[in-house]
């Protein structure tokens, strides 16, 4: 196990460079696992981050630094990984969990339909992804374009907005979902409840 690096610095500040932030641990700028450089997009999660540095004890916990942590991420494997990244989320639209309803449990199943068609339907209409909804866990057929529509749609969020988008996507088995909670078409906790509807009606 490794043992935890030890606070070194007395002082955290924010500089602006070029329109990005950094971080300056007693004016030497925070790096990277990977050995870049952080520049953080807005003054807002510089100040997060900022915050995250100051709080950290004799010994630094990176467990109670997930802005860093997130910041780090999306530079180190998201932009270096743009395409790759892409391609990994737009393929959720092949097989996305709203499409796929009960086929034994009649309640269940109409359950599914009250709460994940509108998201659905959301989907269709606010980014043209008209994805087809079947019944069982076999895969069933999308339409061709619909992994290409769902690539130029993840392409226009920026790097950092695509690390959390990338978070929401696997969690929760749905493109749309990860997209909606984007567009903050449904507050988080509902979308938490649509994502993990099957279990909770199991509970």
């Amino acid at each position: 196990m490794l043992t935890p690096a030890r606070r070194f610095w007395k002082e955290v500040s924010v500089a602006e460079v070029e329109g990005s932030y950094q971080i300056l641990l007693d004016n030497r700028v925070v790096k990277t696992p990977a050995g870049a450089e952080l520049f953080l997009p807005t003054k807002t999660l510089a100040l997060a981050v900022q915050i995250e540095w100051q709080q950290q004890g004799e010994k630094i916990n990176a467990k109670s630094m997930p802005n860093f942590g997130f910041a780090v991420t999306a530079q180190d494997r998201v932009t270096v990984n743009r395409n790759s990244v892409l391609a990994e989320l737009a393929e959720y639209g092949r097989n996305d969990l709203l499409c796929y309803r009960e086929e034994n449990d009649v309640r269940l199943a109409q359950r599914q339909d009250e709460i994940w068609q509108e998201y659905l339907d959301w989907g269709q209409d606010y980014y043209g992804i008209a994805l087809n909804v079947g019944t069982g866990v076999m895969p069933h057929a999308q339409p061709c374009e619909v992994i290409e529509k769902a690539k130029l749609t993840l392409a226009g969020f920026d790097d950092f907005h695509l690390a959390g988008l990338h978070c929401l996507i696997t969690v929760s088995g749905s493109l749309i979902l990860g997209l909606a909670a984007a567009a903050s078409f449904r507050d988080i906790e509902s979308i938490f409840k649509a994502a993990f509807l099957d279990e909770l009606w199991q509970q």
